[in-house]
């Protein structure tokens, strides 16, 4: 997707509300909107995290992306998405090449009259200019597929809807994030002709030696001013140490739990969580 929008609306009795009236209001409606209003903040906190993530995946990998995947599915607006084949390649520069797709048990994806399922594709490397928070973006351009399998058979028509996506996973398996082409309908023998991009950040050192480039044609000290010392994290670790941070995440995650789990609590009056809340580095959803 190249944008989301995201639309947060007013969500019953958590609405925003002064003390006074607040505490206007009787034992029972203090409550009752109190437990609202913890809803309400983990929602914030959920979409907040979410976001987190999907940004982390897909802009803040500085090491490179070593893997790649392409993933054809037959489309279907009832029901889960048919896997048809997949293949797995290097993500490095590669001009235009057809690869046959392996099934789910990783052997040969055949088509209509056994003849075998194909995905034509090509990949390229495009550095950008100093200074940009990104070091550059491969495009992977996805062609076409060919003799792929008739999902759709139910309706008198041996066809499917295809759209393939593409899923890429960094160097050490941390990060990873999936696009998707379009839909083709009714076809076997789709051409999607779509790029789609995986960009690689830049590094911390390599944004300061920008930067201090820059400054140096305002004056000779413009750039020691700007940068006096290296660019550094965005908690300086005096200022918010492991033992800090991580009972930070901690109570992040908790509120997450608590407004997922309905706010459950056992007998003894501690809260129970459901649901867990996905770790930072677990691939968000695509």
């Amino acid at each position: 997707r190249e944008a989301v929008r995201v639309n947060i609306f007013d969500w019953g009795r958590s609405e925003f509300n002064t003390l006074q009236k607040h505490m206007a209001l009787s034992d029972e409606e203090q409550t009752d909107r109190a437990q609202f209003w913890g809803y309400y903040k983990g929602g914030i906190d959920r979409l907040l995290w979410e976001s987190m993530r999907a940004y982390w995946h897909r802009f803040g990998n500085a090491d490179g992306w070593k893997e790649a995947s392409i993933t054809i599915y037959d489309f279907d607006s009832m029901t889960d998405h048919d896997f048809i084949g997949q293949v797995t390649f290097p993500l490095e520069e590669v001009s235009e090449r057809t690869e046959r797709l392996a099934d789910s048990r990783g052997a040969q994806a055949l088509g209509c009259g056994g003849k075998a399922s194909t995905v034509s594709f090509s990949v390229a490397y495009r550095p950008l200019p100093e200074g940009s928070r990104l070091a550059g973006v491969w495009r992977v351009h996805v062609a076409k597929a060919a003799n792929l399998k008739a999902c759709d058979t139910l309706q008198g028509r041996p066809a499917s809807d295809p759209f393939a996506v593409l899923e890429v996973t960094s160097r050490d398996g941390h990060q990873r994030f999936r696009q998707q082409t379009s839909v083709v309908i009714n076809s076997l023998n789709p051409e999607w002709n779509e790029t789609l991009v995986v960009p690689v950040a830049a590094s911390p050192r390599r944004l300061e030696a920008a930067l201090s480039e820059a400054a140096a044609a305002f004056g000779g000290r413009a750039a020691a001013d700007i940068c006096v010392e290296r660019v550094g994290p965005l908690l300086p670790p005096e200022e918010a140490s492991q033992d800090e941070v991580e009972p930070g995440f901690r109570g992040w995650r908790a509120r997450l739990d608590w407004a997922a789990s309905g706010a459950s609590t056992t007998s003894g009056g501690a809260v129970s969580f459901g649901a867990k809340v996905p770790s930072p580095d677990q691939q968000p959803p695509g």
